[in-house]
Order: structure tokens, then C-alpha cells, then sequence
């Protein structure tokens, strides 16, 4: 769940690597590890908990491997800052996905 709110090129692999079917579970809500290892939101008096990516998990999804830390996939920092990120997947970056 926490791969597909994430956006950008980590939704993309992880839409890949688990397919439309569980797209659902985005709406279901926090899971049960939220309050205990997601992220804490705070806003208008009220705290909120959703779940989060810990870098590790985004390395693993961008495939770093350990002994180099290269990555197959580029960093989300990286695809921030790549003209390919303009707020939505577009068929462009469907392309260069592809």
C-alpha cells in the first residue's frame, strides 16, 4: 500500500511487480503496522497515521544492490528531478518505462 501512495517511479514498479489487482488495497485504508512503523501526520490540532516507506524498502524496490549501491531503477530523488516527473504518469514516462 505504502509503494502505491508513494508516486512517481516506486508506483510504477510496484504496479509492475504486483499487478492491478492490488490497487484495491490503497483504499482500505492504514494497515495495522501504521501507528507502530508509518508516518505520523500532524495537521488542523489532529495526528494522523499512514503508512510509509522506509528508505530500505525504497532501495529494495529501485533494486540497489548491496555491494555497490547501484540501483536498476533510478532513486526517487533522482526521478524528481528528471524532466520525466511532471506530477502524473504520463505516456511518456510510460515509454521510457517500457
Amino acid at each position: 500500500r505504502a509503494a502505491f501512495l508513494h508516486g512517481g517511479l516506486v508506483w510504477r514498479l510496484a504496479l509492475h511487480s504486483l499487478g492491478l489487482h492490488h490497487l484495491p488495497s490503497v483504499l482500505d485504508g492504514i494497515s495495522t503496522e501504521a501507528v507502530l512503523f508509518g508516518d505520523l501526520l500532524v495537521g488542523n490540532g489532529s495526528t494522523y497515521y499512514d503508512d510509509g516507506l522506509l528508505d530500505e524498502k525504497i532501495d529494495f524496490i529501485c533494486g540497489m544492490e548491496m555491494t555497490n549501491h547501484n540501483t536498476w531503477w533510478p532513486q526517487p530523488n533522482t526521478w524528481d528531478a528528471s524532466g520525466l516527473n511532471i506530477g502524473f504518469w504520463s505516456a511518456h514516462c510510460e515509454d521510457w518505462f517500457q
